[in-house]
């Protein structure tokens, strides 16, 4: 898996299910960062919301704050919905998603404009634009 110009990146689990729930880091996570070239951010979205309740919901909540604490920044949101739900919210995630990576694209040119960061990082390689 190589796709070194994502903007982003969305890893799904179904929230009604631990295996699933585990694969995000085993599996997704870790193979995004084995084989991308830029740091794009990871996006998780927990799908089948509907199928769960409250406490499971909130497990799958802590769950993804864990791996993102973990991961220092690289995850940026994390989204639950259900086939359930009307179009128009799950395309409201979709948007999300793309607003907060453009604004922390922004963020990292203004830092690298900035500072004396190397030309040779990601943000100057025109493979990752």
């Amino acid at each position: 898996m190589k796709h070194s110009n994502a903007d982003f990146y969305v890893v799904c689990f179904s929230v009604a299910d631990a295996e699933s729930r585990e694969h995000v880091v085993t599996e997704w996570i870790d193979s995004i960062e084995r084989y991308e070239t830029c740091d794009a951010p990871i996006f998780v979205l927990g799908t089948k919301s509907d199928l769960v309740d409250a406490e499971a919901k909130k497990e799958a909540a802590a769950f993804v704050a864990q791996v993102a604490s973990e991961k220092e920044g690289r995850v940026l949101g994390y989204y639950e919905c259900s086939a359930n739900q009307p179009r128009a919210e799950i395309k409201s995630f979709f948007i999300d998603m793309c607003r907060k990576s453009q604004l922390r694209a922004q963020e990292q040119a203004e830092f690298a404009n900035k500072t004396d960061w190397p030309r040779h990082h990601h943000l100057h390689d025109p493979k990752c634009r």
